[in-house]
């Protein structure tokens, strides 16, 4: 599978000419760090800010098979719906997709991934887009007007994010839920991560929660 991924990489690179422009593209996940129950897992977006009208592109994203796993791709709603595809190679996947199609725009959706907690004492884990620039890691756009009418390989800034595996009252996401996190959300002070702080499973992360994570007291649903 590796290798029949990497050959059509390099396939729809010499279809492409590379003629990369100094245009602003980029590509990066919609939260910079996306936080995943222990045990459970969360959802990202891979989002697109496209000046130039693209239809096609692919990328690899390599992560720390130990503490996390991307166990699922889904291209649904995205600028690539049907033409589309990934593989899974343990500590990196493959994915691209190309569209008949070309869009240009901001916040386009290339694809959600589904990441999941292997070990809820790991702490951030580097979610980054590698592969060969201009063969596996691409965006590129229509062809251009003069023979042999390749497409277009256009330059794009890639933004890497991070994956933490969070545990139950750790709202500070330090890997050890204690007094510290329980006056943070005593104090209101969470933001992304209020299914840790309700450590009363109520639905509301208040002072009551706060005492408890203080006390050890510790029961989430990570609804």
């Amino acid at each position: 599978m590796k290798k029949k991924l990497v050959l059509l990489g390099a396939a729809l690179a010499l279809f492409l000419a590379v003629s990369a422009t100094s245009v602003a593209n980029e590509v990066y996940f919609s939260q910079e760090t996306v936080y995943i129950p222990e045990c459970g897992n969360a959802t990202v977006d891979i989002l697109m800010n496209a000046t130039n009208y693209t239809d096609t592109w692919s990328t690899m994203i390599k992560f720390d098979s130990v503490c996390v796993s991307i166990t699922e791709v889904n291209f649904s709603g995205s600028i690539t719906p049907t033409n589309a595809s990934w593989g899974d190679h343990d500590s990196y996947i493959y994915l691209g997709g190309t569209n008949l199609t070309a869009t240009s725009d901001n916040e386009l959706l290339l694809a959600t991934l589904t990441v999941e907690c292997n070990g809820s004492s790991c702490g951030p884990v580097a979610l980054n887009f590698t592969g060969e620039e201009e063969v596996e890691r691409l965006m590129a756009g229509p062809p251009d007007d003069a023979p042999p009418r390749n497409g277009t390989i256009y330059s794009t800034t890639w933004t890497n994010g991070s994956a933490q595996c969070v545990g139950c009252g750790d709202v500070d996401g330090n890997g050890i839920p204690d007094i510290l996190d329980g006056k943070k959300v005593a104090k209101g002070e969470i933001s992304t991560i209020n299914w840790a702080a309700d450590v009363d499973c109520d639905g509301i992360p208040d002072i009551l929660d706060g005492k408890k994570i203080a006390k050890g007291e510790l029961n989430c649903c990570y609804s």
